[in-house]
């Protein structure tokens, strides 16, 4: 059975930057997935970005302005766009995303970060209260919480039922904590629940690789629609944790998946050989009747427009030098690799992709504005090189409450230009008048004269 959806968890230590967006967009592209949830962003507020690669970005963090190095998102194809019910961004640490499965079914994806071992007890407890009121306020057909929980949950433990006989270390402090809360809201913790070997389990490494946990996990009120939770070992976009990867098997087959953006550019035509088909083409005696005549010049003219039809590439924004330097980061497995001076190597080779990464964009920077200069496009250059669109996710209410779902902000925008364009008199209903003095038909020097005042384009 195809799994309805691959649901990942994965934190970036930051995609603020362009260098560190671009990075993970090309390590992801090697990744077979519908959904990322991505923990500690370092973005600055609440949103909905379309991004150039086709993707898009829900952001969640602290408004705009204020440092963070919180924030949390969730990644996907644009096509997904579609199947969303509904955003709500509770924090820099927590947003839910509800997805439409089919029919009534949904799905509801809470993406977390919860705080680091240097904060206090009482402020972990907090955050497991906070998400435990949003898992409360709202039903739905399943819900996975998934994100970088930063306790150790262990393997289970006598009498316990939702937690499973696997894990990468023994439980810590905060992973009581964390067990206390999946008993209470009656999680399981999927990850403890598949036998994996010990080097595809740990999702996180400290700095000096002598310690590996498992703090990044994935827990469901409903196990039996997880089919599989794996840590990706090759996928490395700079990070020490780790992308974990979940199979969610809600629908038996793949119905209406989401697709990859093909960024497939318009083709080129040559004007020459359009001429020269559509010619020949036309050289043939006329048709008898003028509906023949018609269909055979529209065929002569798609035809010649095939012919002269060219495929164009897209300049890529990184080189074939730094695509390789990327490769050769994952092979050495986060320093990890059986060779002599491997962590010295990964280190070397993580400067030297940085510096390769920060050059192709800035080529690709002066690229696009050398072409916007001389083709006299400077306001396109403008939005080839801005990050994304930013589109309306969410409205404030009369109450001062922002909406949660698409349907929420429909219902607000129909009342509110119904209120504003509808007269205390009632429907206007025309009555002709023979009063009224009939405009004079434009005449062709008007015309002429009018596009002569328009802007060059």
């Amino acid at each position: 059975m195809f799994p309805s959806l691959y649901v990942c968890t994965y934190n970036a230590r930051s995609i603020a930057t362009r260098q560190r967006l671009a990075a993970f967009e090309e390590e992801i592209r090697n990744v077979k997935y519908d959904v990322i949830g991505i923990a500690e962003t370092r973005l600055s507020g609440s949103k909905r970005v379309d991004l150039p690669s086709g993707y898009t970005i829900y952001q969640s963090g602290k408004p705009q302005g204020e440092r963070t190095f919180a924030g949390v998102a969730f990644y996907m194809p644009s096509s997904l766009n579609k199947r969303v019910l509904g955003v709500v961004f509770v924090s820099d640490r927590i947003i839910e995303l509800t997805l439409q499965l089919r029919g009534r079914r949904t799905l509801r994806l809470i993406q977390i970060h919860a705080p680091h071992a240097g904060n206090p007890d009482a402020t972990y407890d907090d955050f497991l209260n906070e998400l435990a009121d949003l898992l409360r306020a709202r039903r739905s057909t399943t819900t996975i919480v998934l994100g970088d929980f930063n306790a150790v949950i262990g393997s289970r433990q006598p009498g316990e039922r939702f937690v499973g006989p696997h894990s990468a270390g023994d439980r810590n402090a905060r992973g009581d904590l964390l067990h206390d809360f999946c008993e209470s809201q009656k999680l399981f913790a999927m990850n403890s629940f598949f036998c994996k070997g010990r080097t595809r389990r740990w999702t996180w490494r400290s700095p000096n690789n002598q310690t590996f946990n498992e703090i990044d996990l994935l827990l469901t009120p409903d196990r039996r629609y997880i089919s599989d939770v794996n840590v990706l070992a090759k996928f490395d976009a700079g990070s020490d944790h780790r992308l974990v990867r979940a199979s969610f098997n809600y629908i038996a087959r793949r119905t209406d998946a989401p697709s990859r953006p093909a960024r497939k550019p318009p083709p080129e035509c040559n004007r020459l050989a359009l001429k020269l088909e559509a010619a020949i083409s036309l050289l043939a005696s006329p048709c008898p009747t003028p509906a023949r005549e018609y269909a055979r010049l529209v065929d002569a003219l798609t035809h010649a427009a095939r012919a002269a039809e060219q495929d164009v590439q897209l300049p890529t924004r990184i080189s074939a030098t730094t695509r390789t330097l990327f490769h050769r980061r994952r092979q050495l497995r986060f320093g990890l690799a059986n060779t002599p001076h491997a962590a010295i190597q990964y280190a070397e080779l993580n400067k030297t992709l940085r510096k390769a990464l920060a050059a192709d964009l800035h080529a690709h920077h002066l690229r696009i504005l050398e072409q916007a200069v001389a083709a006299n496009r400077l306001r396109r250059a403008r939005s080839e090189l801005a990050t994304g669109r930013t589109q309306v996710v969410h409205l404030r209410r009369r109450d001062g409450q922002h909406t949660t779902t698409t349907a929420e902000a429909a219902a607000l925008v129909r009342t509110f230009y119904n209120d504003l364009y509808r007269s205390a008199d009632g429907p206007f209903v025309y009555t002709p008048s023979s009063s009224v003095a009939r405009a004079e038909p434009l005449s062709t020097s008007e015309v002429f004269r009018a596009l002569a005042q328009l802007k060059s384009q």
